[in-house]
């Protein structure tokens, strides 16, 4: 009698080979619970007997948690292996003898294996250039920064009787928008100063940039969501119905004497695709349309009146209006999405909302640079200050020339592709690697 294997592959096995492939670099996307950490596990031992030294594999992890957790599965495997249990990986098994056979003796000297959180692995990269911080090589971390982006907030804001002139123009400026509360515009500086690795963009420091373009880049944005969102309302629309919203605005904006509805006397002003020329004139013909056809709430309007240019007398026209409003209701999401036009941001800012944006920027060049300062006197810094020591040492020629070649492969569980902080660090890091070297990344 045979007995057979009744066990099957998983659907997704050629998907999980391509993972621990370590002759490529791979992406791993997947759901939480899928396995994506036992792949990373997997591919770390594949990688050991590749390597002239087990530190040339580094892996990053969100948590110290799972980077517990993925150290303890890989030690793990390599004691099954060296104890020739019956259920050792194979994977374990050759990083096992080609740990024996090099010397490395992983499981007495598992801190070989560079597995860390991204915090963790900044603070290491930032350490190789301790100049860079003027903290030393300790680069310790304040247990609680936000006393320390307080203490760099107020003296900022103490600067506004004798700091230089652009930041008591900038203080006093914000000052006057915040109705002279000084503690409300000292907590909001803290804030910002805790998140400060999502704005510290260039033209934040760059007190010459040229005010004109710099307004411009910031502006399109703006018109990138308008756009997106126009172009989104108008795909919903046939010809009969523009022809039909055309008509019938054209004959409400006559009964209110041009006073409203301009916007929908032409129906091309509300047929996309669009693209930014011209687009103020295509947001007012879909806030035109909005006015028209629905109420302060939101909802399409039960009845029209001469408020919305149909008298008692337009019978024949108030019905062709109520059967618009019938087709498009029926609109998957026409309703929501036409009511959210009034919600988008407007196109430009305003002239006074420039100047407090500008006066913004002083404050907050000011303030981290006092942070600095700050973090010298105390000998203590955060996280974030760690993160850009370590792209600072990462962009430095010599810096970047011996980080990158220590590393052979990088692995990286859970990815935030939202946090910039974390995108930046290991884009230059990976960007300066010149032989074949590989990554994998889960999501």
């Amino acid at each position: 009698m045979t007995i057979q294997n009744t066990m099957q592959a998983p659907p997704d096995e050629g998907e999980r080979l391509k993972a621990i492939d370590t002759s490529a670099s791979i992406i791993v996307e997947a759901p939480a619970g899928s396995g994506k950490t036992t792949l990373l596990t997997q591919r770390f031992l594949a990688l050991l007997p590749r390597v002239d030294d087990p530190r040339e594999i580094v892996a990053i992890t969100f948590t110290n948690a799972a980077a517990a957790e993925m150290r303890h599965r890989i030690l793990d495997a390599l004691a099954k292996a060296s104890r020739n249990d019956a259920g050792a990986d194979i994977l374990a098994i050759a990083a096992y003898e080609h740990s024996q056979a090099r010397g490395w003796n992983l499981l007495e000297q598992p801190a070989l294996l560079r597995i860390s959180t991204i915090d963790s692995f900044g603070r290491d990269l930032a350490r190789q250039q301790p100049l860079l911080s003027g903290l030393g090589g300790s680069l310790t971390v304040a247990e609680h920064p936000e006393e320390l982006y307080r203490k760099a907030a107020q003296q900022t804001m103490s600067q506004i009787d004798d700091g230089p002139e652009e930041l008591r123009e900038a203080i006093a400026t914000l000052l006057f928008w915040r109705d002279n509360s000084w503690y409300e515009l000292e907590s909001e500086l803290v804030k910002m100063l805790a998140k400060r690795d999502r704005w510290m963009q260039g033209f934040v420091f760059d007190a010459t940039v040229d005010d004109t373009v710099l307004r411009e880049v910031l502006e399109r944005p703006f018109a990138r969501s308008i756009l997106k969102a126009l172009n989104s309302i108008s795909e919903l629309l046939s010809e009969d119905e523009l022809a039909g919203i055309e008509s019938l605005g054209r004959f409400a904006f006559d009964n209110l004497n041009g006073e409203r509805f301009a916007g929908l006397t032409n129906s091309s002003n509300l047929a996309g695709p669009f693209n930014k020329d011209g687009l103020e004139g295509y947001l007012g013909a879909y806030l035109d349309l909005a006015d028209m056809l629905l109420t302060k709430e939101g909802k399409f309007r039960a009845k029209f009146t001469k408020n919305e240019g149909f008298p008692t007398t337009a019978k024949a026209e108030k019905g062709q209006m109520e059967e618009l409003v019938s087709r498009l209701s029926r609109l998957d999401g026409f309703g929501d999405t036409l009511a959210s036009i009034a919600d988008l941001p407007a196109m430009r800012y305003g002239d006074d909302e420039w100047r407090i944006v500008r006066a913004c920027f002083v404050v907050l060049r000011y303030a981290a640079a006092r942070l600095k300062i700050v973090f010298s006197e105390v000998g203590r810094c955060d996280f974030v200050e760690i993160a850009q020591l370590a792209q600072q040492a990462l962009v430095s020629s010599e810096g970047a020339y011996a980080i990158s070649n220590e590393i052979r492969h990088l692995l990286v569980d859970e990815f935030q592709d939202t946090s910039r902080r974390q995108h930046r660090l290991l884009a230059d890091l990976v960007g300066h690697w010149a032989n074949a070297k590989t990554a994998l990344c889960s999501l």
